[in-house]
């Protein structure tokens, strides 16, 4: 061997036996492998079914709410994302339709024309 060649040989030889290689092996948390919106979004719909309301409501269509619970649980991270985007664009149960608001103007007026003497 040329002496170049010897001397890199004993540098890289040297350099793998001084440096550490750390290797572990052990489980990994839950949120590590599953991205941390999707854990609130999971969270978002358990919410969602354990409301009182939700829970008349799938009794009223036969589901046992533990069975939904368990449905929820059993779902994809990517069925988790598409149930949760539904959920942020519906609107509030508060919310009158535009044509409500027309009727009871129209309402209105028309009582005070009617009792306007």
């Amino acid at each position: 061997m040329t002496p170049m060649r010897s001397f890199l040989v004993r540098v890289l030889i040297t350099c793998i036996v001084l440096m550490p290689f750390p290797a572990r092996a052990g489980l990994l948390p839950t949120g590590s492998v599953i991205a941390p919106e999707t854990i609130g979004d999971r969270e978002r719909i358990q919410s969602f079914v354990k409301r009182a309301d939700v829970q008349q409501q799938l009794q009223s269509f036969g589901i046992d709410p533990k069975q939904a619970k368990a449905r929820v649980d059993a779902l994809t991270d990517e069925e988790i994302q598409r149930i949760a985007g539904r959920l942020a664009t519906l609107p509030a149960g508060a919310e009158i339709a535009p044509y409500v608001w027309g009727l009871m103007i129209g309402v209105v007026i028309a009582l005070i024309i009617v009792y306007w003497k």
